[in-house]
C-alpha cells in the first residue's frame, strides 16, 4: 500500500476471521524509530472520529509491526478526481474536525499532507476522511494549562511543501502550524499545484530556502485568488494566531460556508 523512509505498509488478512488490516512495518534497527510512538498515539486517540483504529503491535522477522484499520486511497492518489465541491463540502471540514480532536488530546500532528489524509475503503465515494501517520507527532502541552514554551532555531519537521512559514523560520510548532498546513493542502487539492511547488535549487537545502522565500513573498490575496472567499478568511485567521493561542475551530469551519 505504501513505502517510505519508515518502512512499508501492506494489506494483510487475519486467517482466523478473514478480516483485512493495514500492516505497517519498521525495521528494528531503524535509525530513528517512530512506530512505537505512533502506536501510543493511536491508542490515546482510540475512538476519535477521523483517526483509524490501531489493533495490535508486535515484533516479527526483524521488524516492528502494527496492524491498523484498512482504509482507502490517500487524497494524493485521488488528486485528479477531487473537485472543489469535495474540498469545500467534506474534505476541508473533516480535516479540521480531525485535527481539532488531535489538538484536544494535547497533540500536534506536524506532517499534514495529501499522502497522510486517507479516504474510506470505497475511496472518494465514501466521503470519509482519516488522518494517519503520527510518527512526527508531539505534545504541545503536558497538562490542561502548561503549554510548551516558545523557542527558535528548530529544524524543519514535516513536509516542506505544506509547512507553515513559522516552521520554515525555525520556530517551535504549535496548533497554528497544523492549521496552516491544512489550508495549503486544500489549496493544492483544488489547484493541483502551489506557487512554490517546483522551487529552483540544485540541493534540498536550496530548494527548501526557495520554497520559504516564495511562500513568504506570496500575498494571501494572490494565493487565494479565484478560490472561494473561505480561503482568504481562513488563512488570515490562522496567520494571526499567537504561538500558544487556542484556535476557534468552529469559526474556521464556519468560513467554509462562504462561497
Amino acid at each position: 500500500l505504501g513505502r517510505g523512509s519508515f518502512g512499508t505498509v501492506d494489506l494483510v488478512r487475519d486467517p482466523a476471521d478473514g478480516e483485512q488490516y493495514a500492516r505497517k512495518s519498521e525495521p528494528l534497527d531503524a535509525r530513528v524509530p517512530q512506530l512505537e510512538l505512533e502506536w501510543k498515539v493511536y491508542r490515546k486517540l482510540l475512538g476519535v472520529p477521523g483517526i483509524p483504529i490501531a489493533y495490535a503491535m508486535w515484533k516479527q522477522d526483524g521488524y516492528m509491526r502494527m496492524a491498523i484499520q484498512a482504509l482507502g486511497p490517500s487524497l494524493a492518489k485521488c488528486l485528479l478526481q477531487i473537485t472543489q465541491w469535495d474540498v469545500m463540502n467534506w474534505i476541508f471540514p473533516k480535516a479540521l474536525l480531525a485535527i481539532e480532536a488531535v489538538h484536544n488530546h494535547e497533540l500536534l500532528h506536524r506532517d499534514i499532507k495529501p499522502e497522510n489524509l486517507l479516504t474510506g475503503v470505497t475511496g472518494l465515494a465514501s466521503r470519509e476522511l482519516y488522518l494517519v501517520d503520527f510518527g512526527l507527532c508531539k505534545r504541545y502541552r503536558m497538562d490542561a494549562t502548561d503549554h510548551i514554551p516558545f523557542c527558535e532555531g528548530k529544524p524543519l519537521t514535516g513536509t516542506v511543501r505544506y509547512a507553515s512559514i513559522w516552521t520554515h523560520e525555525g520556530k517551535q510548532q504549535s496548533r497554528r502550524d497544523d492549521l496552516e498546513a491544512i489550508g495549503y493542502v486544500c489549496v493544492y487539492l483544488i489547484r493541483r499545484t502551489l506557487p512554490w511547488a517546483d522551487p529552483a535549487g540544485s540541493t534540498k537545502s536550496e530548494q527548501r530556502a526557495e520554497t520559504h522565500r516564495i511562500k513568504k513573498a506570496t500575498p494571501l490575496e494572490e494565493l487565494c485568488h479565484g478560490l472561494p472567499p473561505a480561503f482568504l478568511h481562513y488563512f488570515r485567521a490562522v496567520r494571526q494566531l499567537r504561538f500558544d493561542e487556542a484556535p476557534d475551530y468552529a469559526l474556521l469551519r464556519g468560513y467554509l460556508s462562504l462561497r
